[in-house]
């Protein structure tokens, strides 16, 4: 029969463990939202109006142009939700079903008309691009793109609309025959891919097809053609100058009376600058921004990774705690710059205490850790320890000013402490706590706890 203090301590533990949980899921969003700022600048040469949104339907970031649309300055959008900025209804009705279906992964485009403070009503093409995080397929953020298009609207003749929008969409346009040949393009074609009307014009469009994509990859997108009449989503290709870009492509075909393929539209945009900014985002969820290192969220993952790996083959691995000693008085007595400084040395000192195979992670303030990959050799695990505590150990220089620490470690060796997440962090933070006690700049193994 389980004790009741035995039910009330795992209850502790798990109520303290969903706390870090519930804090480190705070932090991860208000480090995103704090990068989000710093590309003001990527959103400052775009004319688009291009905005980024989180799960929760808060603006993250907006461009200049979207500000001066909306004639709204980014503290009265930044923060705040969509529904606060175009009203409830239009939200509602039309804004939120869209966003559902691309944070369900689909890169969503439609027409609408909107109503702006200094505008009046206008008709935007819009089009939501999901930002997937490389170690997940789950979208947290979507990068909405609009241009007016109230003036080609507003145009009496179909032909003087379509013209209009041919020659000045800021997406480019290939049109092709039949058989894939190049019949025309738009100016927006030229900008982007570096070609120029008259070098492509009667050429197979495949001119611009650069060696990323397999061939499956051009054989499902024809039998999508073929099935459906359409095709859609990103694809890399190769500009003139001979580098290689991503952009976001829409293929339809058009067909005569009879319904024979007569052409092939592709309507493309380059996304150069919404990837760089997804690799940022991905940066900024996994990895310390101020050691470079990677942070707890891509700890936990790698080693919830490495614990399957380690089970299905019968592997072994070691990690360490690692808790500076004497850093608080470095932050009192030269300031939490100098702190960030020594910080950072740490980082660089770790990196060279370790084989190239393990793993570091900063998992906040002055507390470390790293995975040993493979290797249930205690002499190999004591001499790393050893090193990372005698070179942590030696002096720094911060400011021109000498700076003394040391290092406290804990160490747990799989499968041998334990099998589980919990009890690795359990165990080897209680080891590098024994550490401390006895005496700082040492290590304890948790096998020695008892």
């Amino acid at each position: 029969m389980i004790s009741p203090e035995k039910i009330i301590s795992d209850k502790l533990n798990q109520l303290k463990s969903e706390n870090l949980q519930l804090q480190e899921s705070l932090t991860s969003c208000e480090n995103r939202c704090n990068y989000l700022a710093t590309i003001e600048n990527i959103l400052k040469i775009t004319r688009e109006h291009i905005s980024i949104l989180d799960s929760d339907y808060i603006y993250c970031a907006v461009s200049h142009s979207y500000l001066n649309c909306h004639n709204k300055s980014s503290e009265q959008i930044i923060g705040h939700t969509v529904d606060e900025l175009l009203g409830k209804q239009v939200f509602e009705d039309l804004v939120k079903p869209n966003l559902e279906r691309c944070f369900g992964g689909h890169t969503v485009n439609y027409q609408a008309w909107f109503n702006f403070n200094n505008l009046g009503q206008r008709y935007m093409d819009v089009t939501y691009y999901p930002i997937q995080e490389t170690c997940s397929s789950e979208t947290r953020h979507i990068v909405v793109s609009s241009h007016d298009l109230t003036e080609l609207y507003n145009n009496q003749s179909d032909q003087r609309l379509a013209k209009s929008l041919f020659d000045n969409t800021s997406e480019g346009i290939v049109i092709t025959d039949s058989k894939g040949i190049i019949v025309n393009v738009n100016s927006a074609f030229t900008q982007i891919s570096g070609y120029q009307k008259q070098e492509v014009v009667g050429v197979n469009a495949n001119i611009t097809r650069s060696d990323r994509h397999d061939q499956l990859f051009y054989q499902n997108m024809w039998k999508s053609l073929k099935e459906t009449g359409q095709w859609q989503g990103e694809i890399w290709d190769k500009h003139k100058s001979g580098h290689i870009y991503p952009k976001s492509l829409s293929i339809n075909k058009i067909t005569d009376d009879n319904g024979r393929v007569i052409n092939y539209v592709g309507i493309f945009s380059d996304i150069t600058l919404l990837k760089e900014s997804q690799n940022q985002l991905e940066k900024l969820a996994y990895f310390d921004m101020l050691t470079q290192l990677p942070n707890r969220t891509h700890f936990f993952e790698t080693l919830e990774h490495e614990l399957l790996i380690a089970e299905r083959n019968n592997q072994s691995f070691a990690i360490f705690f690692i808790d500076l000693d004497g850093f608080k008085a470095v932050n009192d007595n030269l300031g939490h710059n100098s702190g960030d400084l020594l910080l950072k040395q740490v980082a660089t000192r770790l990196k060279k205490s370790v084989r190239s195979t393990d793993f570091i992670a900063r998992l906040g303030g002055d507390e470390f850790t790293t995975l040993l990959l493979n290797t249930n050799d205690i002499q190999q695990i004591t001499k790393i320890a050893k090193n990372i505590i005698a070179t942590l150990s030696n002096q720094f220089y911060i400011n021109q000013e000498k700076v003394k620490i040391g290092a406290s470690i804990g160490i747990f060796c799989y499968p041998k402490d334990g099998d589980t997440i919990h009890s690795i962090l359990t165990k080897a933070d209680k080891a590098m706590y024994k550490a401390k006690k006895n005496g700082k700049g040492c290590y304890c193994f948790t096998s020695n706890l008892n």
